[in-house]
């Protein structure tokens, strides 16, 4: 697993690498001039640096003292808790046919940092859906998220797209309470390991038209 240095040292060699701002180029499908995206642009705004010269607070010194953590723990803790959650998603670089490496390192620490929390003792478990989230099921079909799906042990009853999970027993899920860890936000985050499988039980429509959809962890 890298340490801390890589993830700071490769963030600085993107900002120094785009320093001139985004590259223009001629995009054949467009008929025209465009900016070129890189499926790391998210280095660009430096949050990890940023993240990594802010002081530990008392309740981070207290976690990292627990549970064991390193210095990158907590860093990839802080990104993932913060604004760039989507980036330890696959799916986020469909587009780009690749997921980055810095991408990939990032989602190993993160799988760490989930294993060192409480493995969650059961009770359904709720998602509610953003737009990039898939919502098409039926009812037999096995879904396998390509990132560690967030969860809440709480049901915060929004009128949105949701899923609604029954984890396997203790000894056997993958769901961990990383809540018990840091509760960011007090939203009581549960975390699935990546590669976790699930299967549809029921689907139903709520009285706006937003489907609850029912897995159960396989």
């Amino acid at each position: 697993m890298e340490d801390i240095k890589y993830f700071l040292e490769t963030e600085k060699k993107f900002q120094e690498e785009h320093s001139d701002g985004p590259e223009l180029y001629y995009d054949p499908e467009c008929g025209g001039m465009t900016y070129k995206s890189y499926p790391d642009d998210f280095l660009e705004e430096g949050w990890m640096n940023k993240f990594a010269q802010e002081p530990h607070s008392e309740k981070v010194r207290s976690a990292m003292k627990k549970y064991n953590l390193t210095e990158v723990e907590v860093l990839i803790m802080n990104c993932f808790y913060g604004n760039l959650s989507q980036y330890f998603r696959d799916d986020t670089y469909e587009q780009f046919g690749e997921v980055p490496e810095i991408s990939q390192k990032m989602q190993k620490v993160l799988e760490n940092f989930i294993r060192k929390a409480p493995k969650h003792k059961g009770g359904v478990l709720y998602r509610f859906l953003n737009s990039h989230d898939r919502s098409d099921f039926n009812i037999g079909d096995v879904f396998e998220p390509s990132f560690s799906l967030t969860t809440t042990n709480e049901d915060w009853e929004q009128d949105k797209n949701s899923y609604v999970i029954t984890p396997l027993p203790e000894e056997s899920t993958s769901a961990y309470d990383i809540y018990k860890i840091y509760n960011h936000g007090e939203e009581n985050q549960v975390n699935f390991l990546k590669g976790t499988k699930f299967v549809v039980t029921r689907i139903e429509k709520t009285p706006n038209g937003h489907r609850r959809i029912y897995f159960n962890e396989l």
